[in-house]
């Protein structure tokens, strides 16, 4: 497709979250299914339906998907090459996990009951204690070594009111950063050096230069309103279309 111009790709069931390794989309059917759709062919697998119950987020890396159950505190894990769910018993988090993130051999788990964030190996083991904040958490991406999550700015104001900020957070030392504005964008993606945020009120999406904290560039109209879900991969921004039930496909400008 043109630069600029998103492409919708039919991926069946109820698209609400993406992951993008190991040369295919991963994407998350609600309520509780996987399906994988080849980058190159553009074409879709069977459909993994996980035995930990419905999935609330998913993450990728070491050649596993990792899924998050909210409604059991636990995360479970599908093998990429074998599209299969590992017996291995699940993995006990903190309250009611949302979003998750996986890299450099690292699992970040968001537990949103409590406000705070949980930290394993690949093999699943704890590393330290949780992180904690005083807001309420939202989404989560990794970028060049640096954990970026989603906070809301003002937890007295109404929901429709609330400013959305990111929080980077170095994934070597643990400690936090000062919070970059998003505005009232309700899902971003991280990628070298800036953020994407979509905002359903504008129906865009605006890239956010993270050395200014301040937009930067043309927005991309047309993906905003409805996108349950964004990741940017080697120059394309890949978005879940709730409304649509579609993935939606778009190569940025540099």
């Amino acid at each position: 497709p043109r630069t600029g111009t998103p492409q919708s790709i039919a991926v069946g069931g109820t698209p609400n979250e993406l992951v993008v390794d190991q040369g295919a989309v991963w994407i998350r059917n609600f309520p509780d299914r996987v399906t994988r759709l080849d980058v190159a062919t553009g074409r879709t697998s069977s459909v993994v339906v996980s035995a930990g119950g419905d999935i609330t987020n998913i993450a990728g890396g070491d050649g596993s998907l990792w899924l998050s159950h909210q409604g059991t505190d636990t995360v479970t894990r599908i093998s990429m090459s074998g599209q299969r769910e590992d017996p291995a018993p699940p993995i006990r988090v903190g309250r009611a996990p949302g979003p998750v993130v996986y890299d450099n051999h690292r699992l970040y788990v968001s537990n949103t009951g409590n406000r705070s964030i949980s930290v394993f190996d690949q093999n699943g083991q704890p590393i330290g204690s949780p992180l904690t904040f005083s807001s309420d958490l939202g989404g989560m991406e990794a970028v060049d070594g640096t954990l970026y999550v989603g906070a809301t700015s003002d937890l007295n104001a109404p929901v429709d009111r609330q400013d959305i900020t990111v929080l980077p957070i170095d994934e070597t030392s643990l400690v936090v950063g000062d919070a970059i504005p998003l505005g009232r964008a309700n899902v971003f993606a991280g990628g070298p050096g800036v953020v994407y945020a979509a905002s359903p009120l504008t129906d865009q999406v605006q890239r956010f230069d993270l050395r200014t904290r301040q937009p930067s560039g043309d927005p991309v109209e047309g993906v905003g309103r409805d996108v349950g879900e964004m990741h940017v991969v080697d120059g394309v921004l890949w978005a879940t279309d709730t409304r649509d039930n579609t993935v939606t496909r778009v190569e940025l400008t540099t």
